[in-house]
């Protein structure tokens, strides 16, 4: 049973990990606003917080955080084979 459900951790993470967009209506309000105001900031006026507001909204992607931490784990495995 202990071995099923790690199957079943390891295809549920796989699961919330594959979307792109945040779930949950308010998440996915804060992160269209949050990509909406940083893209016309530096669009505009290029100041660093609109930069910061895009960072944090590539922040709350399931999809993108994931991708990050698997190329990271690669990047560490390569590291620790020596």
């Amino acid at each position: 049973m202990n071995e099923e459900n790690e199957k079943v951790k390891a295809a549920l993470a796989g699961q919330i990990l594959s979307v792109w967009m945040p779930v949950g209506l308010l998440r996915k309000l804060v992160f269209w606003i949050l990509i909406f105001f940083g893209a016309y900031g530096v669009f505009t006026n290029q100041e660093w917080y609109h930069w910061i507001m895009l960072i944090f909204a590539a922040t709350m992607s399931p999809r993108l955080v994931g991708e990050v931490a698997f190329a990271l784990g690669r990047v560490v495995a390569l590291f620790l084979k020596k």
